[in-house]
């Protein structure tokens, strides 16, 4: 018996290890975006991977937009351009984890909230004009967008997307 009580404690310390370390890795991250995010602002970031920010003015969350592996930027809690470009003449994609630094105010957000897309230090606006939810395989919502900008986020369910379509605005 007093076996299960060592393996129970082994199995208690490495549960705190891992948390601790994934804790570390997790501020680690975010320590970058926001170092990414204030030189980007500064005009003082030369990366040709970074294509512009992203901001979610309701609350004030900003994030880079990348273009590169997808898997790779998403796993940084960054936003990846799935078209590889920033193109305001053609629809944007964009996606990022449902995290709290990235998307994941996108569940709360509403019909007419604010998104503002900062392109070589110009600035776009777009409202938001839908939000739909998705199975992970059906692409038709995003075939047939006649919106300006579609941001994709994971839910609860991995096997559902919510989609936000937003429209270019005339600032």
């Amino acid at each position: 018996m007093r076996w299960i009580k060592y393996v129970g404690m082994i199995i208690l310390i490495s549960v705190m290890v891992y948390t601790f370390l994934f804790h570390q890795n997790e501020t680690r991250k975010e320590q970058k975006k926001k170092r990414e995010i204030k030189l980007y602002e500064q005009n003082r970031i030369r990366n040709s991977d970074i294509l512009g920010m992203i901001e979610l003015v309701r609350t004030n969350k900003k994030s880079m937009i990348k273009k590169g592996n997808i898997e790779e930027i998403i796993a940084q809690n960054q936003v990846v351009s799935l078209n590889q470009k920033l193109d305001t003449s053609n629809t944007i994609y964009l996606a990022g984890h449902s995290i709290p630094s990235v998307f994941n105010d996108l569940h709360q957000s509403q019909i007419g909230d604010s998104i503002i897309l900062t392109i070589q230090n110009k600035k776009y606006h777009y409202l938001i004009q839908n939000k739909k939810k998705v199975y992970t395989n059906d692409f038709s919502p995003l075939v047939y967008t006649h919106h300006n900008l579609v941001l994709i986020t994971c839910t609860t369910n991995p096997q559902i997307r919510l989609l936000v379509f937003a429209e270019l605005t005339e600032d």
